[in-house]
């Protein structure tokens, strides 16, 4: 990116004339970022894609279900990098995607309520022996 050079000239409290240099990075035009906009849409358009094909190649694990990719759901396994939703590349998604099961909304629905049941509990436990 292009260097641009700001001079601001003022007066200090002794009357002195000064001038102040700094150096930013030039900001894209309006019509650069415009030109940018549809290729990164159009390559965020072909991600999800390609995640709604993943999502009826595996089906729900729990149910089977693989009718419509917009009632599955990916449900990470381990640590999340990203919500798979804001995918900007292939490469990306595929290790993201890698981490995670598909499960259709109910089944995704259920699992985390039995997730947060199952934590509760055990602060539940963890309360009670701190007690004792």
């Amino acid at each position: 990116m292009a260097k641009h050079v700001k001079r601001i000239k003022y007066t200090t409290a002794a009357g002195e004339q000064r001038v102040y240099v700094y150096v930013t990075e030039r900001r894209k035009t309006a019509s650069q970022r415009r030109a940018a906009g549809p290729n990164k849409a159009r390559r965020a358009k072909r991600v999800q894609a390609n995640l709604s094909k993943i999502k009826l190649a595996r089906g729900c694990v729990d149910c089977g279900f693989s009718a419509c990719p917009a009632a599955l759901h990916f449900h990470h396994l381990g640590n999340k990098s990203f919500a798979l939703s804001r995918a900007k590349t292939f490469q990306a998604s595929e290790v993201e995607v890698e981490k995670c099961i598909v499960l259709c909304a109910n089944c995704h629905a259920i699992r985390h309520a039995e997730e947060r049941e199952a934590a509760a509990a055990s602060r539940l436990l963890v309360d009670i022996e701190n007690i004792l």
